[in-house]
């Protein structure tokens, strides 16, 4: 949908990354109420094409609601594979609580299937790829499925509708049903003195004399010899941890990563946050020193400070919060937001505002790009055909779409080939429910509170408005609908 946004011109929100979305509304563009109220005015009228609102973060209460015209994005037909713990199975016998293969070669449970009438979402991708001689894998995906390329030895994802013939995708390597079991040989441990396997081949070179590194470890290393194997002594790294610290606290222009941002190495994560910077117009600072720290982005005109916080480096939050503390005794007037990427294993208990003016937002993972190499390789796209789902006969309400809601991970196997699941392009289950996220909204319109004529079309027992399922108002008058709020809001 494209908006006219004052400071910025014609957008497509839709199209927007996750991270722009939730810098826009956490630096002022706040939508939701305006927007809402325009669309009370109207009525709902149907909600079988539309799956999910898109919900982020907002600075101030913790909820922007962003209200989209693009269908939800699934699989055409119920016949399609997918790789599951216990074999192959059709996408339609998936049932809530299976565990699906996904990219990283893991299994993660289905958190929920959805599925709708195909003929209500038409526009459709046929992709032919290349699989072994005079057989090849077939996927029928709707047009803004995302599948996941290689291009240039990197790896993203791309709708099906941008996808081109000779491009590569990931699917499933063939493993040959006779490969032969791997063989092991016992040996007893010289420090334990326990038995142990280990393979012929690591037997070649030199034999194996411990089970594991500790047996080895203690073994060499002991209090006659405390420095064995080291290439400096305890007490050296000790005193050149401490003067390494010292030089940067005095220089910290010299920081590794200072030096790099300098000669203008940026992670994916600033890329995203600079573009955003160059689409609005604002003048910015790369790397801007307030007396010995650096910050990642600042905007004088505002006096915002954007830092990008991966979830590894920043999952200590007490120790960034003693940062922002000395860069508020500097001047207390300034902003900072911290855009944080969750993972469930650094990011426990993040405070989304510890001090006053500071915010963080948090972001979950999303599409990673990673794939598990032992399972997966590149295969060729031989053909691709982008074609209308008719609608059949009445008395046959044809093909159904279908699309499945995984834990952790944003894709799954179909038909042999890595495609997404839409469900995580804003963030997983866990994500809504730890940070407050409301599923379904405070006062629903329900369908008998409507007039019959805007009833017509709806299925039943289908809630006219309600959080991870899209609402579809009258379609001419939509795009007119969302610009009045955000007008509206904007003028506020």
């Amino acid at each position: 949908m494209i908006l006219n946004v004052e400071g910025i011109g014609r957008v497509n929100i839709t199209n927007w990354p996750e991270i722009e979305r939730k810098l826009l509304y956490a630096i002022g563009f706040q939508v939701e109420d305006a927007i809402r109220k325009e669309i009370q005015k109207n009525k709902l009228i149907d909600t079988s094409q539309f799956w999910q609102s898109i919900q982020v973060g907002n600075v101030k209460d913790g909820k922007v609601e962003i209200f989209s015209d693009i269908p939800y994005a699934c699989i055409l037909g119920g016949r399609h594979k997918v790789r599951t713990k216990n074999g192959l199975k059709g996408i339609k016998m998936i049932k809530e609580g299976d565990e699906v293969l996904t990219q990283t070669g893991t299994f993660e449970k289905v958190l929920k299937t959805n599925k709708f009438f195909a003929y209500k979402k038409p526009k459709c991708v046929r992709l032919i790829v290349e699989y072994r001689k005079g057989k090849e894998h077939t996927l029928e995906v709707s047009h803004d499925h995302k599948i996941l390329v290689s291009d240039r030895q990197s790896s993203f994802w791309i709708q099906a509708s941008e996808l081109k013939e000779g491009m590569f995708v990931f699917c499933l390597k063939k493993i040959p049903h006779n490969k032969g079991t791997r063989k092991f040989i016992k040996q007893i441990c010289q420090k334990c003195y326990k038995e142990f396997d280990i393979e012929p081949i690591q037997l070649k070179h030199r034999p194996a004399k411990y089970c594991g590194k500790d047996c080895y470890i203690s073994t060499r290393i002991g209090k006659g010899n405390p420095n064995y194997g080291n290439k400096y002594s305890e007490k050296t790294k000790k005193y050149l941890s401490n003067f390494h610290k010292k030089r940067l606290k005095d220089n910290p222009e010299k920081h590794p990563n200072h030096i790099m941002c300098k000669r203008g190495y940026l992670t994916d994560i600033e890329k995203n946050v600079e573009n955003l910077f160059i689409k609005i117009g604002w003048e910015y600072i790369r790397q801007k020193k307030f007396d010995s720290l650096f910050v990642d982005f600042y905007i004088p005109s505002k006096k915002l400070i954007i830092e990008c916080d991966g979830a590894f480096w920043h999952k200590d939050q007490n120790r960034d919060i003693e940062r922002d503390k000395k860069l508020l005794n500097k001047d207390q007037e300034l902003k900072i937001i911290h855009l944080h990427f969750v993972d469930k294993r650094f990011s426990k208990n993040i405070i989304e505002n510890p001090l006053p003016n500071v915010y963080y937002l948090q972001c979950n993972p999303s599409t990673d790009s990673f794939v598990n190499p032992e399972i997966f390789e590149k295969r060729k796209i031989l053909k691709k055909e982008d074609f209308d789902y008719t609608k059949p006969p009445k008395k046959n309400r044809g093909k159904w779409m279908y699309d499945l809601q995984i834990e952790n991970i944003h894709s799954f196997v179909c038909n042999s080939i890595i495609v997404s699941n839409s469900y995580l392009e804003y963030g997983t289950y866990d994500f809504w429910r730890r940070f407050g996220f409301q599923r379904f909204p405070e006062n629903p319109i329900k369908k008998k509170d409507l007039k019959a004529k805007d009833r017509e079309g709806m299925p039943k027992g289908m809630m006219p408005f309600a959080s991870f399922r899209r609402v579809l108002f009258n379609p001419n008058k939509m795009e007119e609908i969302v610009q009045r709020g955000f007008d509206a809001a904007v003028k506020t």
